[in-house]
């Protein structure tokens, strides 16, 4: 059983699956762990990661359906609009204008998608706070990641007559 497989079922794969990882230094056995299972479902996952090393890592690893983009820091982050069906965001609660970086994030997923938060700190109330001013709905705390915190939440962007 993989480290992240309970993870994982939080996650709908569907064929083109796209998925976005915003982490100021993401643990490479979820890219590797996630990317295989993008892989089955010719999905693609865009990380935009701020470590040096872990890019490099990547890199090497030769992933066919992973996509990085080196970024400064979390604050110049920029992403594509609609893009995401899911994204991922690692320990940037503390180094980042959460909020702003919510806001990033809610406009580049499409109409209906999730967001998971994944902090090793906990700073759980004060994420679900922040979700909440940033239009994301649902948000809960699930207990199954070790020696980390995670936040999950939806996008549910509804047109009214």
């Amino acid at each position: 059983m993989t480290k992240y497989k309970t993870f994982f079922k939080l996650i709908t794969f569907c064929p083109n699956l796209q998925i976005g990882v915003v982490s100021d230094s993401v643990d490479t056995q979820l890219v590797l762990e996630l990317s295989k299972e993008l892989f089955l479902h010719e999905g693609i996952l865009n990380l935009y990661e701020i470590s040096d090393e872990t890019i490099s890592i990547i890199h090497n690893m030769k992933l066919q359906n992973v996509n990085v983009t080196k970024i400064l820091n979390i604050n110049e982050l920029e992403l594509p609009s609609r893009e995401f069906e899911f994204i991922i965001v690692i320990n940037c609660f503390e180094q980042s204008d959460f909020e702003k970086l919510l806001t990033k994030c809610y406009n580049s997923l499409e109409l209906v998608a999730d967001i998971a938060i994944i902090e090793k700190n906990n700073h759980v109330e004060q994420i679900k706070d922040v979700l909440d001013i940033t239009n994301f709905k649902s948000p809960n705390e699930i207990d199954i990641l070790e020696n980390s915190f995670l936040v999950k939440a939806k996008k549910l962007q509804m047109w009214c007559n």
